[in-house]
């Protein structure tokens, strides 16, 4: 008890480097906290798919070297299109296109609204929780959304059982919602349609596909498997080939080209410069700590030394020279309960 109430007097005897050393301490991990949080997140990137090692995205590679995100729908019935989706080792797939800055029209009011338009396969593949209502699009008129938007139109009133109007001019039903994954996801939507209407048959309009490979599949031999040049009629007849690209490192890819807007792509090299800034403030964080500490140590040094020349007995030396031993362990603890921390 003696020594704590020591090292609290001690404390308040030198209060500014108390102050500069508890203050810089606590934003250099409050800070590296931060960063290593955000790091995390962009690490775990659909991470809340069960079976995200099974899903991959569909990309078509043309003459020109150039690799893009694309759909298997069969246009201008051409005779041509093998469609890469029609093998055993595919479990499910799910076609959809999003439309940024869409509106719907409630109450006479028209609300912008990022659509995603799909099928029913969709969150069976995609495990995004389903709080209330359907987990899949089953008629013509469903519609699926998601808490944060319900929440934006009509507060904390139920929004299961309303009507909107869409863009394409059909009335649906809003019949599920479906909340936040755990983990940041790729595909960013407030509203899931149903793919056969309207404007969304648009087949002029590239989309995307996901597929589930059945377990013990190889990507290599698959991929071979369906990369046989195709000349069609929609890309001019210049021969594309059909690959898949696992979905887990689809948002860091630099290969498939980010024009298309329907996923969010991170960058790698973002990362590692964070990675090292959030090492550089812990340690600047430490070395801050420690130095004052040192201060506070070489001073009270200085007050025993100016004891001992007064006449501190052998026993006070004793005691002396343990209290600054303790000093000095006090800072290794400090740096455990840093590590524990972060």
């Amino acid at each position: 008890m003696k020594n704590q109430l020591s090292s609290i007097k001690a404390l308040f005897r030198f209060r500014i480097y108390t102050i500069i050393n508890i203050i810089g301490l606590a934003v250099s991990v409050a800070a590296t906290l931060i960063i290593v949080r955000y790091i995390h997140q962009e690490l775990t990137v659909d991470h809340f798919c069960k079976n995200l090692n099974q899903l991959y995205i569909l990309t078509a590679q043309r003459s020109n070297g150039g690799i893009s995100i694309i759909d298997n729908a069969a246009r201008n019935n051409d005779p041509n299109f093998i469609d890469p989706m029609k093998n055993p080792e595919v479990e499910g797939y799910s076609y959809g296109i999003s439309y940024k800055d869409d509106y719907i029209i409630y109450d006479e009011h028209r609300y912008r609204v990022n659509v995603l338009v799909t099928d029913s396969l969709f969150l069976q593949l995609m495990d995004y929780p389903v709080i209330s209502g359907i987990k899949t699009i089953q008629r013509p008129d469903d519609a699926i959304i998601t808490r944060q938007y319900a929440k934006h139109l009509w507060g904390d009133e139920e929004p299961l059982g309303r009507q909107f109007v869409s863009s394409a001019g059909y009335t649906l039903t809003i019949r599920g919602v479906v909340d936040e994954p755990d983990t940041k996801s790729s595909l960013q939507f407030d509203l899931i349609t149903p793919v056969n209407q309207g404007k969304y048959m648009d087949w002029t309009r590239m989309g995307f596909c996901i597929a589930r490979l059945a377990k013990g599949t190889e990507l290599k031999s698959f991929n071979e498997k369906i990369s046989k040049p195709q000349s069609l009629i929609c890309f001019g007849h210049s021969p594309i080939q059909f690959r898949l690209l696992p979905l887990k490192e689809l948002y860091f890819d630099k290969v498939v080209s980010s024009e298309s807007s329907f996923f969010l792509r991170g960058n790698k090299e973002h990362i590692t410069v964070l990675s090292i800034v959030a090492c550089m403030l812990l340690l600047v964080g430490i070395f801050n700590f420690i130095n004052i500490y040192t201060v506070i140590i070489l001073k009270r040094a200085r007050e025993f030394g100016v004891k001992k020349v007064y006449g501190a007995s052998g026993i006070h030396r004793f005691y002396i020279k343990r209290h600054l031993k303790k000093q000095y362990l006090c800072i290794i603890p400090s740096l455990f309960q840093i590590r524990e921390c972060i």
